[in-house]
């Protein structure tokens, strides 16, 4: 009688890859990292436009300093004649401040009002009324803010305080250029209400949308049980 044989265990070979998926994936390779190349140049470009900004700034901000020093020192020199003083270049006036708006007089600084834009009654204000805007520069403004939010990279979908400082003070000076009024915010108060108000607005939004696609699914629910 034959002994019986031992059992033998068969083992796959592992099918290699075709050419085609080798092409396949050789080719994803090179996608993927020409795509990181793109996204490595736009970041280099945005970082480039932030500084340009920022050197914009802080130029602007040097001229309004020596114009702010040169007009005291007029109001100064007008009112020691009048007094019958001798001339002095000593600025006994008004001071900057970092407080807002560097260079521009205290005088002439807007004030960020209680409360919060939008807002009725006590707990808020009117931007538009504190910021002395018609009604048709109004409207640019607003248009105006949507712009420099996109050039600045600023999400309406992210939160506020999410929101990077160099991306808000690039926002300023883009603002401040076309209108210059919001140079004498104190501490840029200003465009960051702006910002506020737009994030703000588009959560509204969002909550709204959501809701009303809730009342239409509960509404088709309801007719698909009748």
């Amino acid at each position: 009688m034959s002994s019986p044989r031992p059992e033998t265990t068969l083992t796959k070979k592992k099918k290699g890859k075709t050419a085609e998926e080798k092409a396949d994936a050789k080719q994803r390779r090179k996608d993927k990292a020409a795509a990181y190349v793109e996204e490595a140049k736009r970041v280099s470009q945005i970082e480039l436009q932030l500084k340009d900004t920022q050197k914009a700034l802080a130029s602007a901000q040097a001229d309004l300093r020596e114009a702010n020093a040169a007009r005291r020192k007029a109001v100064n020199r007008r009112r020691n004649r009048n007094r019958g003083e001798p001339d002095s270049d000593d600025d006994d006036e008004e001071s900057d401040s970092d407080d807002g708006g560097p260079g521009v007089a205290r005088a002439h600084r807007i004030e960020r009002p209680h409360g919060e834009h939008g807002v009725g009654g006590a707990r808020g204000f009117n931007m538009q009324e504190v910021m002395q805007f018609d009604d048709e520069d109004w409207v640019e403004v607003l248009d105006e803010i949507r712009q420099v939010m996109s050039a600045c990279h600023i999400r309406v979908s992210r939160k506020y305080a999410l929101v990077d400082e160099t991306a808000k003070v690039a926002a300023q000076a883009l603002l401040a250029k076309k209108f210059p009024k919001f140079d004498r915010c104190v501490k840029g108060w200003g465009v960051r209400e702006l910002i506020k108000m737009r994030i703000r607005n588009h959560r509204r939004y969002q909550k709204t949308l959501k809701a009303k696609k809730a009342r239409i699914a509960a509404k088709k629910a309801r007719a698909a049980r009748v």
